[in-house]
C-alpha cells in the first residue's frame, strides 16, 4: 500500500518512522537489510534558556543568518558533508534545502571564520519551541567551538521566554557529550528506515 501511494504521488523513496523508544524486532532488522532498507536513528534533547550552560564561545566566529546572498555558502557547506553519506542523501537534500530555506519560521544559521563558512544549523520556530536541526561543523574546524558558539546564538538571540528549545541529532554521529554537558537533557530516540525506488 504504501509503495503504490509512494508511486502515485512520484516519491522516489519509501520511508518507514517507528514511534519513539521503540526497538526493532531481530527478524524485522534481518527483512530491512535484505531488502537494502538504511536503518537511521535520531536522538532527541530539550533545553529550557535558564538552563544551558555555556561556559566558552570561540569569538573570533561571526554567526549569521542565512539569506539569500549567502545561501550558497549554506549549501556549500551542507551538501558536501552529505554526499559522504551517498549520492542519494545528497540528491534528495539539494532538493530539500530550498524547500526548506522558503519555509516561514524556518531560518538558517551559518558559522564564518574568516569570511569562510565552517558551521551551519537549521531552526524552526513555533510558539511553544524552537527546534534545532542539522548541527553541522565542518571536519576541519572540529574541536573549535562551532557547534556550541551557533547553539549559544540561537538559545540567547533567537528564544522568546516562554519557549523550550528542542534538539534533533543523528544518533551515530552526535557529540552527545558536548550536548550533555551544555545542560541538553536526552529524551528520546526514534528509528527509521529508508529505501530508494
Amino acid at each position: 500500500m504504501h509503495l503504490e501511494y509512494q508511486e502515485a504521488i512520484q516519491q522516489k523513496h519509501l520511508k518507514f518512522v517507528w514511534p519513539e523508544n521503540t526497538g526493532l524486532h531481530p527478524d524485522l532488522l534481518d527483512y530491512l537489510d535484505k531488502k537494502e532498507y538504511k536503518i537511521g536513528m535520531q536522538n532527541l534533547y530539550w533545553i529550557t534558556p535558564e538552563h544551558f550552560n555555556v561556559t566558552e564561545i570561540n569569538k573570533e566566529l561571526s554567526i549569521q543568518i542565512v539569506t539569500d546572498q549567502n545561501f550558497e555558502d549554506f549549501l556549500k557547506i551542507n551538501l558536501e558533508e552529505d554526499y559522504k553519506h551517498g549520492s542519494e542523501l545528497y540528491d534528495h537534500k539539494k532538493r530539500i534545502y530550498p524547500y526548506q530555506f522558503e519555509q516561514e519560521h524556518t531560518y538558517f544559521i551559518l558559522a564564518y571564520l574568516n569570511n569562510l563558512p565552517v558551521g551551519s544549523l537549521i531552526l524552526i520556530d513555533s510558539n511553544d519551541y524552537l527546534e534545532v536541526d542539522n548541527v553541522l561543523t565542518h571536519y576541519q574546524f572540529r574541536g573549535n567551538k562551532v557547534a556550541t558558539t551557533m547553539l549559544d546564538y540561537a538559545i540567547n538571540e533567537r528564544v522568546n521566554q516562554n519557549q523550550a528549545v528542542i534538539l534533533v541529532a543523528d544518533a551515530e554521529d552526535t557529540p552527545k557529550e558536548m550536548y550533555e554537558n551544555l545542560g541538553f537533557q536526552y529524551i528520546a530516540y526514534q528509528i527509521s528506515a529508508q529505501k530508494d525506488l
